[in-house]
Parts: C-alpha cells; structure tokens; sequence
C-alpha cells in the first residue's frame, strides 16, 4: 500500500512537470546539437582559413553579441515573464508580442545606421571590412527569433526544430562555400542567413500557425517596456562584460590568433555550461509563475552535481580533443580550460541565487545592481592587471636582449619578391581596378598566376567580367568590361632597392628596409618568396625640398632569403656571407636612446660603409610596437651634398648612438627631406 501511494505521488509529479521534461528533452537536443557542432566545423575552418582568418571572424561574432544584447534590451528576460503570466489571454499575449516586435526593430535599424558608419570610418574595421559588415546581420536571430515568446509559452520544440536545421544547413554549407583562406568572411555571411532563415520561419509560426496578430502598440506601452527593460538590460550588459568580453580583449591584445584558440576553449568549457542553461531557461516560467523556492534549491544542488561530473570528464578528454583541432597549442589551451571550467562552476550556482530568486521574485533591480557592481569591479581590476602587465613587459622588453649584439650593414641592396598575389600596376579609364589593388579571384576562380588570369580571361564569354580585389586592408568586388581590362598590367613580382639593416651573428638572421613593403594601395603585401642581393656603382638622384630622390645601382650577388613582410621591414636569413671581421654593437634599450647626436651607416659611391652624422629631434614614448619612433634630421654635410638629405633607399640604414644600435631610418618628409624618422630596433627584431 505504501510502495502504491509512494508510486501514485511520483506519478503525479511527473505528470504534473510534463511540461518541465518535455521541454527539459527539447533544449537538451538543442545544446547538444550546438556544442557537436564546432567539432565538426572548427578542425576544418583552421586548416583552410588558419589560425588568424578564424579568429577575425571569431572577434567580428563577438562584436555582434554585444549589438544583440542592444536588440535585445531586457526583453527576452521580462518578455518571458509577462507571456508567463498572461499565457491564457490571448489579447494580452498580442499586445506583448506587438510590443517587443516594434521596440526590437526600431533600435535593430538605427543600431544597423550606426555600425554602417562605425565601419566605414574607422582604420580598425578596413582590413577585414566585410566580416565586420556580415556579421552584424547575425543579430536577425535576436531580432526575429522568438525565444522569449517560446520560453513563455513553455514550447521549447519550437527553438529546437528551428535551429537544428538552420545550423545543419550552416554546417554542410560551411563545406562546401568554404575551400580557402580568402572565403573566411562567408563564414559570417552562412550566419547571418541561417539567421535570417530561422527568423522567417518563426515568424511563420508565430502569426500562422499559432495565430497571433499584430497589433500596432501605443506609444505608452512601448515605454513602458523600454522602462521595465532597462534594468534587466544592463544586468544582461554587465554580465557579458565579464563573461564575452575576453574574446575582444583577447584579440585587442594578444592577436586573431589567440581569439581562435580561447575561443575553442570556451565551445569546450560550454558542454559544462549546458546543463546549467538548459535548466535555468526549462524552469524559470515556472518558477516566475509558482515561486517555489524549495524546487529552485533542489535544481541548484542537482547542476552542481553535474557540473562537477562534466568538469571531470572535460579534464580527461581535452587532451585528445585539442590536439585534434589545435595542434601544437596544445598546453597553452589545456590551461585556458582549467580556469574556465573553475569559474564556470561558480558561475552556475550564481545563475540560480540571481536568475532564479531575485528576478523571478520580482527584485530585478536588486540583481541588476549586484550585476552591475561585478562588472564594474572586474572592469577595474582588468584595467589595473593591464596597466602593471604593461609596464612589467615594457620593463622587460628594456632588459631582454640585453647582452644582445648586431652587426650593423648600410649596404643598399636590391629586394626582389614573388607576391603570393597578382597585383595592378597601372589604372586604365573605364576600368574600377587601382594600382596596387591585389586579385583574388576572377569569375569565382581563385587567381594563382598571370597565365592562370589569362586563361580564366579568354574562357569568359561575356562582355563583363567578375573580378575579387583586396585593397588596402577591404575586399573588393568589381565588375571589368573586358576591353578596357585588356590594358591593365599585372605583376606578381617587386623589386627595388633599400639598405640592409643588420646581421643577427649567432643566429644569421637580418632585417632591412625599415618599414613595410607596399605598392599603391596595397599594404604589406603577402611575399611568397623574396632574395636581398649587394650593390655596386650606386646613382642617387638628390632630394629636394618637395621631392624626395633615389638610389639607383647595379645588383652583384644574393646574400638572403626572405618571406616575412613586417610593418618595420623584411626579415629573413643570410647566406654566402662571411662577417667575421664585421664589429659587433650592442642592443640599445629604448630608455637609453638620448637627443642630440647620432650617427647612421651607409653604403657611399666608393660601395664602402661609412658613419654620418645625424641629430635625434624628438623620441615617441613606445610601450608597444610602433613606426616612426625617432624623428630625426641628416647634419653630415658630405652626405647632403650626395644626396639632399634621404633619399628612397635608405630606408634600414643602421642608426648608431654611444656605441650601440638603436633603430634603422624608416621615413623621410617630402616637403624636407633633410627630415625623416626612425624605428627602434627593437620593434624590427
């Protein structure tokens, strides 16, 4: 009797909580179906994008979080809430609906206005312009899609269907858009579709299948929304400040790179994260509606439980895992995860006392505060760990290399380069095509060579032909008519004279030119393969106030290899050079360089290295890497007899000062030659 009440009791619980499971099993799939998938797509988006491309794309994803938490506005929390309390009235429910629509909306097309102007005008976004432009329209999910609408209705298979075919489409589409480097901001464009799709079909749901109308809401309403929103929305700001913030200051400070692989790490840590997600958004309608505080316990201790069994099992299986996808950052992400999976833990029992007591018991300022607070806290700290790390490492930069010595060149040497694109030498009228723009692809071709554009070229038909450029840092496409095309000259090579900076004697590693190496618009261009070869019976043509001259000379033999294209010079390896008998100078820290005197070497008529006198003007405060960080005048008068001041082709000439060296020339000023600048050593190595 007693085993058949205990069994009727259960019985009615389950059936009580149908709903709870039914929609427990739903997002479940869900969250399942979205952590599998980067395993399926990460191995092979960074074995065809790379490391770098990825983690673009990763940063640019990560902008668009934080422009749907603006869509988004509270509304998703305190929507839920009130399709929770009102689920049974039918007009109520269309005026909530109604409400939210046209809130989201109007802040989606001026939040649109304004990252449209954001990316046009500022450098940051050029490089890769069409991933940022892409991925905003990955906020059609937070805008179209429903969820707070579903969760309220406790109809959870809505979500699941949605997204489990939309993101099935992204992730076969993903193989077969998806077949080089250049295709990685189709990655952002494959989202914001799939988002779009899944809008769509949400909307179809909602307004056919279920039958809610659209109502135009009063502006009252429409406030009051915005008001009750307000606070939920800068809890929902504050907690991504600390939760989704790493990946952009990741890419800020570290590199595109390091975003890809913290970002792999946190999909990892997400499979722990789940259980907590699934639970929180299955019993928050309910709890909003009962305020049960027993059941809310129950359901804390139970994701605790099994936070600490999944944390377990990631332990164990990550090793396999990362060196699946990543390779050879094996251990550096093994300790990413470990601190992830810590805070993880924690995070989970703060969604249940925040989440699941004070908003759904109505104290959502309360939370919002707290929240607030947090965030305001982990802002500081991060900012005062920045400022300390900086100077460490700027302190650092100061003592490393200090028993570091180079040999300082001036040669002038020719640079000879295969670019690993064509690039446009002339422009022609009629044709969109600019000096220096770099061709990617030409009718969708992937463009090798020149003879590989010729043969895409007369294979057209058409009279128009589709051409992909990068220039500068934006991707390009253009529509050539093929007559005007005809005229335009390509080339996949350089050449030109610089001075050849320095020699690494332990490691015969060198470093020439100063700055990097551009044509046009085009900016450190990809160098395929490159060679630095001496000179002889050198021409200059002398500057002038208004025109800067040049060094014109005969190449004799190769002395390098080189494929690194920095922003301050070329790097590579010497080869069939003996510099023995070549003094050696010591690394000068960027604190011990003074104004005043100074000396540079390079190469004169007679092909002999010889110091000339300059005068350091002025010395930038660099923590970090940056061009032109001496400003500095030529005094020597027989090299201004020679050459006016600096010419094109001393850029890397060695600069020497108290017997160490200290930068190359970078830059002269047209309208005074006499005046140029100068990068620190240190920056080029």
């Amino acid at each position: 009797m007693n085993i058949y009440k205990c069994f009727q009791r259960y019985k009615y619980k389950i059936f009580n909580n149908r709903i709870l499971l039914t929609n427990f099993s739903y997002l479940a799939i869900l969250q399942i179906f979205i952590m599998l998938s980067p395993l399926i797509t990460y191995p092979y988006l960074i074995r065809v994008v790379g490391l770098e491309l990825n983690g673009v794309v990763v940063f640019a994803q990560s902008i668009s979080t934080y422009l749907s938490l603006i869509i988004n506005f509270g509304f998703n929390i305190y929507g839920v809430r009130q399709v929770a309390l009102y689920k049974e009235d039918q007009v109520e429910l269309n005026r909530i609906i109604s409400t939210i629509y046209t809130n989201k909306f109007i802040i989606w097309f001026f939040l649109l206005l304004g990252w449209l102007l954001l990316i046009s005008k500022l450098q940051f976004f050029s490089q890769y312009y069409w991933a940022y432009f892409y991925s905003f329209f990955i906020t059609f999910n937070e805008l179209l899609f429903p969820v707070w609408l579903f969760q309220g209705l406790e109809r959870m298979k809505y979500i699941t269907i949605i997204n489990v075919l939309v993101r099935s489409l992204f992730i076969i589409l993903i193989f077969f858009v998806i077949k080089e480097k250049i295709d990685y901001y189709y990655v952002p464009l494959l989202n914001a579709i799939g988002a779009l799709i899944a809008g769509l079909l949400s909307f179809w749901i909602v307004f056919v299948k279920l039958g809610f109308k659209y109502i135009i809401p009063s502006y009252s309403a429409m406030i009051l929304y915005v008001k009750e929103g307000f606070p939920l929305f800068i809890s929902s700001v504050s907690i991504q400040i600390y939760t989704n913030i790493n990946k952009l200051l990741v890419g800020g400070f570290l590199g595109m790179e390091d975003v890809s692989i913290y970002d792999f790490c946190e999909k990892i840590v997400s499979l722990v994260r789940m259980p907590v997600s699934i639970i929180y958004q299955t019993i928050f309608p309910k709890v909003s509606r009962e305020k049960e505080l027993v059941f809310v316990n129950k359901m804390m201790i139970i994701v605790f439980f099994i936070n600490i069994i999944l944390c377990s099992i990631i332990i164990l299986l990550t090793p396999t895992i990362m060196n699946f996808v990543l390779g050879n950052v094996l251990r550096s992400g093994i300790i990413v995860i470990l601190i992830m999976l810590i805070s993880t833990i924690i995070a989970g029992i703060n969604i249940f006392l925040g989440g699941c007591r004070l908003v759904a018991w109505g104290y959502s300022n309360t939370y919002s505060k707290i929240v607030i607070f947090n965030s305001f806290f982990f802002v500081c700290f991060f900012f005062l760990l920045y400022f300390f790390m900086n100077n460490a490492n700027y302190a650092y930069s100061l003592e490393k290399n200090n028993d570091m010595y180079l040999i300082p060149i001036g040669k002038v040497i020719q640079v000879d380069g295969q670019l690993e694109n064509l690039i446009v030498r002339n422009e022609v009228n009629g044709c969109p095509l600019k000096s220096g723009d770099l061709i990617l692809r030409v009718e969708g071709n992937p463009i090798k060579d020149f003879n590989h554009l010729s043969d895409v070229f007369y294979s057209s038909t058409g009279n128009q032909i589709s051409v992909t450029v990068k220039r500068g840092n934006v991707i390009k496409n253009l529509i050539c008519y093929k007559e005007p095309l005809k005229r335009v000259s390509f080339n996949n090579a350089i050449s030109g004279f610089a001075t050849l900076t320095y020699i690494n004697p332990e490691t015969h590693q060198f470093g020439a030119v100063g700055h990097a190496i551009n044509v046009g618009d085009a900016k450190q261009i990809p160098i395929k393969s490159g060679t630095i070869s001496t000179t002889s019976n050198l021409e200059i043509e002398k500057s002038s106030r208004g025109n800067v001259g040049y060094i014109n000379a005969s190449k004799n033999y190769l002395i390098g290899d080189f494929k690194e294209n920095t922003q301050y010079g070329i790097k590579g390896k010497t080869r069939n050079i003996d510099f023995s008998n070549q003094r050696k100078y010591k690394v000068a820290n960027l604190d011990e360089v003074q104004l005043g005197k100074a000396q540079i070497i390079l190469q004169n008529k007679q092909n002999q290295c010889v110091k000339y006198d300059i005068e350091i003007l002025k010395i930038e405060n660099q923590c970090t890497p940056e061009p032109k960080t001496f400003k500095i005048r030529i005094v020597d008068e027989d090299l201004l007899k020679e050459t006016g001041g600096i010419v094109q082709g001393m850029s890397g000439t060695p600069i020497i000062q108290n017997n160490k060296i200290i930068g190359a020339v970078s830059h002269a000023l047209e309208n005074n030659p006499k005046i140029g600048y100068g990068v620190y050593i240190k920056w080029m190595l």
